[in-house]
């Protein structure tokens, strides 16, 4: 019997090493959690973030460099019909760093490498993206994220990595005070800085004169409480008596029924101005307002409506072209703030045509801050290139903490960057300030930029366009 039962032992381990222990191929084999969606790694193991090898696989260029600078990238790369959601600030990535390059090669320093992780996933994506950038690629500068809630979930890794991160659309309030120990650079205005120039607008449509007849909606998120809560206080300040809030109302992202009945409201108060600070269904928001009293030959019988920077997408502008004369007359109504889109000079116009000959069909209006990015690129270039090929986080920050003359200015333009370069390398430890996209860099201790640039924006409703004009320093 003993052969036998010696057989049986073999066998039964024989069938042990061929069984499959994996839980998942694909993710859909993998059971949610709560009603959260969970991940399959490679090897089979279902996970509830996303899993670490899918978050850094791409590099700009494709095949990078051996001896490349590396820097990182944080992106919300989820598809949106088709597309990554920051599918311009990706494309902008690509132009900045091929210029770059092709303007360094014949010079003996070494090329740019970015490594691209998408942070739009989960919760956490931007904090394990961040350590991998930093850990495995060694990367000397991150560029992003925009997302608060991402740019709060990797703040404390950079501060311990002392790794400096330039976030190129970020405008969330809190964090902007939050402590970065001047890691965390921010290129746009704060939210506030929108309710301040809200209020700006507001009282030159009411030559200058204190109103209780303004009706407000904004959408119930950071941004649009933290624009909301900017404008009322300085509106009351202005006339604590008759700036009231009576007729001031929220209404819930995507909650289609509230921003029917709180608009209604306000519709119904016919009030002699309007402000709107919508959220992603801000076209249904502006639409919703078109019932406000207008009178295309009298324009006392119009109420003008101010709406924030949300407001200006690409779907607006696609109504201004195909809607009624009914339509179009509503959204001639409006004018709106935001940051500052593209500088009136030779950056801003070198980037549009740049960025359009390298991307046909790619209308810029998808993302009226895809310059940022850009001008976010350039500078980390420009503090590689001054040295030859970054080889330290520290030598990019002391660059960057640089960026604060007021009397020198240096142009960031593709067909001057040599000539910066060479500039820059010569007074390597003067303050500075640089020309981009966006118009003058400059930072303060705490990241933020300065000057704060806005602009007013216009809906030409023939011509089916933006047309923005820069808010006065």
């Amino acid at each position: 019997m003993r052969p036998v039962v010696l057989l049986a032992s073999i066998l039964a381990s024989a069938c042990t090493l061929t069984q499959n222990y994996n839980q998942c191929v694909v993710d859909s084999d993998c059971a949610s959690e709560n009603g959260t969606p969970r991940y399959c790694t490679s090897d089979g193991i279902c996970l509830s973030n996303t899993p670490a090898e899918r978050l850094c696989t791409k590099t700009i260029p494709a095949v990078p460099s051996p001896n490349g600078v590396h820097v990182g990238a944080l992106l919300d790369l989820r598809l949106v019909n088709g597309q990554p959601a920051e599918q311009l600030p990706l494309l902008a990535l690509e132009l900045a760093v091929g210029e770059i390059n092709s303007a360094v090669e014949l010079d003996g320093i070494r090329p740019l490498v970015v490594d691209v992780c998408d942070v739009g996933t989960s919760g956490v994506d931007a904090d394990n993206a961040t350590r991998i950038l930093i850990e495995q690629r060694n990367v000397v500068a991150i560029i992003g994220p925009n997302a608060a809630s991402a740019a709060t979930d990797m703040l404390a890794r950079i501060k311990a990595a002392g790794v400096p991160a330039i976030s190129p659309a970020l405008s969330d309030t809190a964090i902007a005070n939050a402590a970065s120990q001047g890691l965390f650079f921010r290129l746009a205005p704060v939210e506030a800085e929108q309710g301040l120039q809200l209020v700006s607008q507001l009282t030159t449509l009411a030559n200058g004169m204190s109103t209780s007849e303004l009706g407000l909606l904004n959408v119930q998120t950071n941004y649009g409480n933290n624009i909301r809560n900017r404008f009322t206080a300085e509106w009351q300040r202005k006339d604590p008596v008759r700036n009231r809030t009576s007729d001031f109302y929220q209404y819930g992202e995507g909650n289609a029924d509230l921003l029917a009945s709180t608009s209604s409201l306000l519709v119904n108060a016919q009030p002699r101005f309007a402000v709107l600070i919508p959220g992603a269904d801000s076209a249904a928001a502006i639409s919703s307002m078109a019932r406000l009293p207008l009178d295309p030959k009298d324009p006392t019988g119009t109420t003008p409506l101010l709406v924030s920077s949300s407001g200006r997408t690409a779907e607006l502008l696609q109504q201004a072209r195909t809607g009624t004369a009914q339509m179009k007359a509503h959204l001639g109504r409006i004018t709106g703030v935001a940051p500052l889109s593209f500088v009136p000079a030779e950056e801003g116009n070198d980037f549009k045509v740049s960025f359009t000959a390298a991307n046909p069909g790619v209308a810029l209006e998808r993302d009226f801050m895809v310059g940022y990015t850009y001008d976010a690129m350039y500078l980390i270039g420009a503090a590689s290139a001054v040295v030859k090929g970054a080889q330290t986080p520290a030598q990019i920050l002391s660059f960057l903490r640089l960026l604060t003359n007021n009397a020198v200015s240096l142009s960031l333009r593709a067909t001057a960057f040599k000539e910066t370069v060479a500039a820059l390398t010569q007074k390597p430890n003067d303050p500075v300030t640089l020309l981009g996209v966006t118009g003058a860099i400059r930072f303060l201790a705490n990241g933020g930029r300065d000057p704060v640039l806005l602009e007013s924006w216009k809906i030409d409703t023939t011509a089916g366009q933006y047309v923005s004009t820069p808010v006065p320093q």
